[in-house]
């Protein structure tokens, strides 16, 4: 039997930002190569698991090597601090909402990955970046929202506006060698020239897209790697 479900998207307010739309929790557990993953297909404004980085969960990050500590910024459900952790002793898991901290830990548990081993941090992610300490992390994955403004925190994030400063404290943070993907879904995104000089990053979302994306620019992808 063919089942559809349609959402409407909108727009939330600042207050509402992180609250279920509806409470009918279509739980739905989704297989996707050796993981699984919990989805909500009813109560959020998304499911809890973004089909546009199904190439970066299941071929670009599989192929690192060699990590020991790696951060999961704006970590939403926690979908590629799970494929990390295959990779990583540590893997620390930050995002301003308890709801998606909590689901990122219910996805730790389907998968039978002690979370103990692992952090799971509910904080403004700017705020973290601003107490991080140096040469912390071997990689870091930054998938910041386009522009937020929820009532927790003090002020608005926009991507393009704020891109030099989560790309330098994220660079900072890393350990030499060490990767950051940076990651985004403002269409007409461009990447800061001090940002290009400085760090010389490679653009990968060809790569990133899968082939039920061809076509569309859902986001896009960088690659930095710290001098060793």
């Amino acid at each position: 039997e063919n089942k559809i479900l349609l959402k409407d998207r909108f727009v939330q307010s600042k207050d509402k930002q992180y609250e279920p739309l509806e409470r009918h929790e279509l739980i739905v557990n989704i297989n996707e190569g050796q993981f699984k993953y919990k989805t909500n297909l009813s109560d959020y404004r998304d499911t809890g698991l973004f089909l546009d980085h199904r190439p970066l969960r299941m071929e670009i990050l599989p192929r690192l090597n060699g990590v020991k500590d790696a951060l999961n910024l704006f970590c939403y459900t926690g979908s590629l601090s799970v494929v990390l952790s295959e990779k990583a002793e540590k893997v620390t898991s930050v995002d301003l909402s308890k709801t998606y901290i909590k689901w990122a830990e219910e996805n730790f548990i389907l998968n039978h990955i002690p979370v103990k081993q692992h952090e799971f941090i509910q904080k403004d992610c700017l705020d973290y970046l601003r107490e991080l300490q140096a040469n912390t992390f071997d990689i870091i994955v930054l998938d910041p929202p386009t522009f937020s403004n929820s009532k927790s925190m003090d002020t608005t994030f926009d991507v393009e506006r704020d891109q030099k400063f989560i790309i330098d404290r994220c660079m900072r943070a890393l350990r030499p060698g060490g990767h950051l993907f940076f990651s985004n879904n403002k269409r007409k995104f461009k990447l800061n020239e001090e940002i290009q000089t400085n760090y010389r990053p490679k653009d990968i979302t060809a790569q990133s897209i899968p082939q039920d994306f061809k076509g569309q620019l859902i986001h896009k992808l960088y690659l930095f790697q710290k001098e060793s």
